[in-house]
């Protein structure tokens, strides 16, 4: 079979093919496979490397370093036999194409560049087509880039972007088919209503028209405007909360208490026909089946209200005549809702959902000429021939009882060609119908009547069972495994200490020093690394290792224990990103190692700042409530321990001192300041804490706030150090908010 890569949250297992032995790299930098059965693989690293890997062999056979910066200033665009690499500005350098066959660099492309997110696809012929904007006068345009290495030139198209003058809409391009032939976008003339009964003698309900612009490229030329669903205004955004929502609750709390409120169990039925399933296929969906009467009842109690709401929104936005690109219209053109307000706000936060969320959802593209959404479990399949699909949910699923129907997925999607999807549940990975596992093929084929979302009978809807399940599905499950195993093995580091004298000891720490590089973070699980050091056959975990230190070790202890915390802190630097010893028990890696070094060596204290700076005050303990102390403790209240503790109080640790006054009472700050006058005392912390709050590294925030704490509790040296310091560092950078 062809190759698959499984991505979990920070790995990816890369497989050759269902046999082959899965090879775990890091995800964080991005990959993909590649060539006729994707036997190889691409991997973007940190450091702006591509690099080429068979998985087969596990190995990495070629690596270009392409001077672009960082990873996280990159987009990476890849195509059947091209991959492009493009810089976020044009400034870090010219955009790399590489041949993915060669595995070698063909051309750099200059004045190249795109926006974080932008889409971006790569045609068959190797060439690029970016989007983006650009502002010309005083219009917004979508704008697509052409970039061809074979004619080394770069071509531009581009269209009006509607913006609403009133809210906050906009019409981008939000999906592009896999080799650039058409690109969509939400349609802001195009909103119809049309009344319609869903059954013979039923009263005609109100459906609208969700719309999308279907555009070719390159150059950019509008095609054919597509209504992707009909929706009632029940399956339409409410932000402003006309649904029920106590007689909501009220349903599904009985749903889940009364046994008989759910549809019982049904016999397995024979094999459906032909027949059967094309009858089934369009949906036979009456009320007598439907065990979720309640639920609807209510849904369409909710709709007079939701009507009025979508009916005026189009009004304004239907213009069936208006060319493609013509602007938003204003308020006015919004029927009633132009002069009332309540009614304009309500048009406003819907539609701003509605063009933000409905379609946002693809499952995937088959080929140039097809695309599956996702609108809330309900699977559409639109032609770029302008042929829909109906809106298929399965009873198998089942269906949750929201605010809006969401029907379940029967599992999880493969596209296949031919307008079908796979659905996949694997066995054990849910309660309920789907728990033994199985799959089944979704069918897009288009069809005339498409009003109401078709439910998929379970009697024909041809779910097999788990034997079924093409071998490569489980690959996940295998492989998950094996990242678990591979992340609790690399989460584990243990350092060899060979003897308990001072040189042992001093190798051990050097040895934990040495280990330290840019991805020494990434082994973390669960934001924790389990460090222990190995004396003979005993295993002692880091924060015992490093307790034991004592004051009369401080000859020997001092440089070894600053080398390594300048390491540490230098690779945290400031991220508030805490990495924690094992099980996040004891505080974070190394707090017993800068509390032993804080205790010893008072000229330190800048190095304890530095590694404080990376501990986040909302999670992490050890460093404010155990070293601060025993800083103090060792040394008293020195200039340099003044400064500090200060620095500690503006930080503001404040999960562990939930009040202000907590350090400058408590712990003693302002009883140490106290010891020179109110004036000298203001200055050494304006002096101690100004280059700190210069480079944007602390805000005098928790000073004030201590300002306002201690209110008419102040005493006289307390009111002028304050007033002081106030107009030491300035009123507007003295703010408690």
């Amino acid at each position: 079979m062809p190759g698959q890569i499984n991505r979990f949250s920070d790995l990816s297992v890369v497989r050759a093919d269902g046999r082959a032995e899965g090879w775990i790299i890091n995800a964080g930098a991005r990959a993909d496979l590649f060539g006729p059965d994707r036997s190889r693989f691409w991997q973007l690293l940190d450091d702006g490397t591509i690099r080429f890997g068979d998985p087969a062999t596990r190995t990495f056979y070629a690596s270009h370093k392409i001077d672009l910066g960082q990873s996280d200033k990159l987009q990476v665009f890849a195509g059947e036999r091209c991959l492009w690499v493009v810089p976020h500005d044009a400034t870090q350098g010219d955009a790399a194409v590489f041949d993915l066959p060669s595995a070698s660099i063909t051309a750099r492309i200059p004045n190249l560049s795109c926006r974080r997110f932008a889409l971006g696809r790569v045609n068959p012929d190797g060439a690029l087509i970016l989007e983006g904007f650009r502002r010309i006068d005083d219009g917004i345009y979508n704008e697509l880039t052409l970039a061809d290495p074979a004619l080394s030139e770069v071509r531009t198209s581009r269209v009006a972007c509607p913006r609403s003058p009133d809210a906050y809409w906009s019409f981008d391009f939000f999906q592009a088919s896999p080799g650039g032939r058409y690109w969509l976008r939400l349609d802001h003339t195009h909103f119809p209503a049309i009344d319609h009964s869903a059954t013979p003698g039923a009263p005609p309900r109100r459906y609208y028209g969700l719309t999308v612009q279907i555009w070719s490229a390159f150059p950019l030329k509008f095609e054919r405007r597509v209504v992707v669903a009909w929706l009632k205004a029940e399956e339409l955004p409410d932000e402003t909360h006309l649904l029920g929502v106590e007689a909501l609750m009220a349903v599904k709390q009985q749903s889940a208490a009364d046994p008989l409120a759910a549809a019982p169990p049904r016999p397995v039925a024979p094999p459906p026909t032909p027949m059967a399933r094309l009858f089934g296929r369009k949906g036979m969906s009456g009320p007598s089946a439907d065990p979720d009467q309640a639920y609807r009842t209510i849904l369409a109690a909710s709709a007079p209200g939701r009507d009025r709401v979508y009916t005026a929104a189009s009004q304004g936005l239907h213009r069936p005549d208006a060319d493609p690109q013509a602007p938003c219209p204003g308020r006015e053109a919004f029927g009633e809702a132009a002069q009332d307000d309540a009614l304009w706000q309500a048009v406003t936060k819907n539609l701003d959902a509605l063009f933000r969320e409905t379609l946002r959802n693809v499952v995937g593209w088959d080929g140039d000429e097809a695309i599956w959404f996702d609108r809330l479990g309900h699977l559409i399949c639109v032609g770029m021939d302008g042929t829909v699909s109906p809106q298929l949910w399965f009873e198998r699923a089942g269906l949750r009882q929201m605010v809006r129907p969401y029907a379940n997925l029967p599992g999880k999607l493969e596209v296949m060609a031919g307008r079908k999807l796979r659905a996949v549940q694997l066995p054990g990975q849910v309660t309920g119908p789907l728990a033994e596992g199985g799959c089944l093929t979704v069918d897009g084929a288009p069809a005339e009547r498409r009003y109401e979302p078709v439910r998929i009978s379970r009697y024909i809807d041809g779910w097999e069972g788990p034997q079924s399940i093409p071998a490569h599905w489980f690959n996940e499950a295998q492989d998950r495994q094996a990242v678990d195993e591979y992340r609790k093995t690399r989460s584990t580091i243990t350092i060899p200490v060979k003897t308990l004298d001072p040189a042992g000891r001093i190798e051990a720490i050097n040895a934990y020093r040495d280990l330290l590089d840019s991805a020494f973070f990434e082994r973390a699980v669960d934001s924790s690394i389990n460090v222990r050091f190995k004396v003979g056959r005993k295993l002692v975990p880091e924060h015992a290792f490093f307790s034991e230190l004592r004051p009369e070790d401080r000859d020997w202890a001092i440089a070894p224990l600053r080398e390594l915390i300048a390491r540490y802190a230098g690779l945290k630097g400031r991220t508030l990103d805490t990495t924690y010893q094992q099980n996040g028990e004891h505080g974070s890696l190394l707090a017993q190692a800068v509390l032993r070094l804080g205790q010893m060596d008072e000229e330190s204290l800048p190095l304890l700042i530095a590694y404080g700076e990376g501990i986040d005050g909302g999670h992490e303990y050890f460093f404010a409530g155990e070293t601060i102390a025993a800083v103090v403790a060792a040394h008293g209240w020195t200039d340099e321990v003044i400064a500090f503790v200060a620095w500690a109080h503006a930080f503001n640790y404040y999960n562990t001192f939930d009040s202000p006054l907590t350090i400058w009472r408590r712990i003693g700050l302002g009883q140490a300041l106290k010891q020179r006058p109110a004036q000298a005392g203001a200055e050494f912390i304006q002096m101690q804490l100004a280059p700190f709050v210069a480079d944007g590294r602390l805000e005098w925030t928790n000073f004030a706030q201590l300002h306002s704490g201690l209110g008419a509790a102040m005493d006289d040296w307390e009111r002028a150090f304050f007033d002081h310091l106030i107009a030491l560092a300035g009123a507007s950078a003295f703010k408690s908010n």
